[in-house]
């Protein structure tokens, strides 16, 4: 009479134990690039508030600045960036002067996403058009 098999081999269990072991490297790998992305989208929406902080700081000394009753200089400019880590760059053509339209582009760092896609948020910030005042 021939002996039935009972229970599994060392080689099944080991294998069994490979195949398990991948699919859990593979979904802690899946968990830790969702978490990057997370944050990165984090930081997409500090810049993206930002930014419209800055063109609503803007907005009410508009009259001042085109008149020449309130300068727009760097002093004004460097005081609209409330997040260390991110960087606020208003593209108002010749510095100190001020456009009815620029870009504000909110940029930052994050050295865990090697993507190669730039870290950066861009606002249009678009005022009334005043008379005798340049569009950028």
């Amino acid at each position: 009479m021939k002996a039935k098999q009972q229970g599994l081999t060392l080689i099944e269990a080991l294998i069994t134990m490979l195949v398990a072991s991948v699919g859990l490297l593979s979904l802690a790998a899946a968990q830790l690039k969702s978490l990057q992305y997370a944050h990165n989208s984090f930081n997409y929406t500090i810049a993206l508030v930002e930014g419209n902080n800055a063109v609503e700081t803007i907005w009410p000394d508009i009259n001042n600045f085109f008149d020449g009753s309130k300068p727009f200089n760097s002093a004004y400019t460097d005081s609209l960036s409330t997040y260390p880590s991110h960087q606020l760059q208003l593209n108002t053509g010749t510095p100190g002067t001020l456009c009815t339209n620029f870009p504000v582009t909110v940029s930052w760092a994050d050295e865990r996403l090697q993507d190669g896609n730039v870290n950066a948020a861009v606002i249009e910030a678009s005022f009334p058009n005043l008379t005798g005042v340049p569009s950028c």
